[in-house]
């Protein structure tokens, strides 16, 4: 038993080896070609990973039973949409610099000017601006 158990820790730090970005609850991870991949609780679809985050994201962000992930162009979102937090604004489609999920909710920071960013927030369909 003390083998397996041996074996089964040091396949879990080889595949953590290449890993760029974890988030947890349920757990996502995006390893070196930008793919994510995800465990837990499949209860919220959060699991359910879109094609477009097979490649190239930059980093990832899990809120309640949600998740967001940065790519080139913006944020891409996926898992329950109840209360709107998967909706993404045209606004965070491009020039997102910073971003975070929260419970039911999701927030990013948009690039306006080289010293000036604004703050999209999404929650129940409604943009903050």
């Amino acid at each position: 038993m003390r083998r397996a158990a041996l074996a089964s820790a040091l396949s879990l730090t080889v595949a953590l080896a290449g890993l760029t970005a974890v988030a947890a609850v349920p757990a996502q991870a995006a390893d070196g070609i930008g793919k994510v991949w995800g465990w837990g609780n499949a209860g919220s679809a959060s699991l359910t990973i879109p094609a477009e985050a097979q490649r190239d994201v930059q980093a990832i962000e899990v809120g309640g039973a949600h998740v967001l992930a940065m790519k080139d162009f913006g944020i891409i979102a996926w898992g329950s949409n109840a209360a709107g937090q998967t909706t993404v604004p045209d606004e965070a489609k491009s020039d997102v610099i910073s971003f975070s999920a929260g419970a039911d909710f999701s927030l990013a920071i948009k690039k306006i000017d080289a010293f000036t960013g604004k703050v999209v927030s999404v929650s129940d369909g409604d943009t903050l601006r």
